[in-house]
């Protein structure tokens, strides 16, 4: 197609922006009832439902009135401000439940995506702002192994060193894809679980943000100039500032020098259930810590630390 004259394309850039901003007045308020417990019970009306049918129907009627370069960088737009809404709702959630979100956040992504194809948008596009979505699924659903109990009617230990693997295994492949990622998400997708506990949380966190420091710079080297930078997007949205998170207090110690007074082995004792309550309320992974590790000596939680940094046996 011969482009439009350059008249044309300043209101048609103006045009696509307006339609933009009418069509979120209308979804919106929708991405406040996302990651609700009713969400999460699988509600048979899921809200990403609502939100397809109705910028469907806003698609239909601009079609014929915008040129189909616009039309397209429309949808483009709409659609990374769905994505950049969903991921800051599911990163506003600070409630730990016991369901694995994973695959909820997989069908609504499943959704967006057949209605940006129906409306026109081929897949190179659509692969890339579905992207993000998706890894925050994955992050979501990082299995907690546990290992078997050593007696009958006792609880599994979980394997706390393998989650973590896996944890900064999806941080280098997310950095790789997105350098605006801080380990903040990480924190707050953690904070979600009710099977992981402050301690454990905490201690998982030290090696992530080591991995950052030592993945970041390669990564921005490598990256292109037009990456999106979906999480700046994500954070400006929240009202907050992307960054690492440090964990703070006495519970990193305690749980890092847990880990390595088991008979050398890095794990946390605790239920080992998927989804448990966490231990604020007396359970969960990192529960039961006695008062004797609590006391651990200084030099013994330095070795603690330094072992942990590398979260290998």
């Amino acid at each position: 197609l011969t482009p439009p004259p350059d008249g044309f394309t300043a209101v048609s850039r103006f045009g696509t922006t307006a339609v933009c901003n009418v069509i979120f007045q209308d979804i919106g308020p929708l991405f406040q009832k996302l990651f609700t417990q009713k969400w999460l019970d699988g509600d048979k009306e899921r809200v990403v439902d609502s939100i397809v049918a109705t910028i469907k129907d806003y698609a239909e009627e601009v079609q014929e009135y915008l040129h189909e370069t616009y039309y397209r960088k429309m949808l483009v737009e709409v659609m990374e401000r769905v994505v950049v809404s969903y991921g800051a709702q599911l990163l506003r959630q600070t409630s730990a439940h016991n369901v694995d979100a994973s695959g909820g956040i997989r069908a609504d992504a499943a959704s967006l995506e057949a209605l940006f194809t129906i409306c026109g948008l081929p897949n190179r596009m659509l692969a890339l702002r579905l992207k993000p979505v998706l890894l925050l699924a994955s992050l979501s659903g990082v299995p907690l192994t546990v290992d078997a109990p050593e007696k009958e009617g006792k609880a599994g230990t979980p394997d706390l060193e393998k989650f973590a693997a896996e944890v900064c295994q999806w941080l280098e492949g997310a950095l790789a894809a997105f350098p605006d990622l801080c380990t903040d998400v990480i924190y707050r997708v953690l904070k979600q679980r009710s099977d992981i506990d402050g301690r454990a949380r905490n201690a998982v966190l030290v090696r992530c943000n080591e991995v950052h420091a030592e993945l970041l710079a390669k990564v921005r080297e490598k990256s292109s100039k037009g990456t999106w930078a979906f999480f700046t997007e994500v954070y400006k949205e929240l009202g907050a500032q992307p960054g690492p998170h440090v964990p703070t207090g006495d519970g990193v110690l305690t749980s890092l020098a847990t880990m390595v007074t088991k008979g050398g082995q890095m794990r946390i004792r605790g239920t080992g259930h998927r989804r448990q309550p966490s231990a604020e309320a007396g359970v969960g992974l990192g529960a039961g810590v006695s008062e004797a590790e609590k006391g651990v000596k200084r030099d013994r939680g330095a070795n603690a630390v330094d072992i942990m940094y590398r979260l290998q046996m």
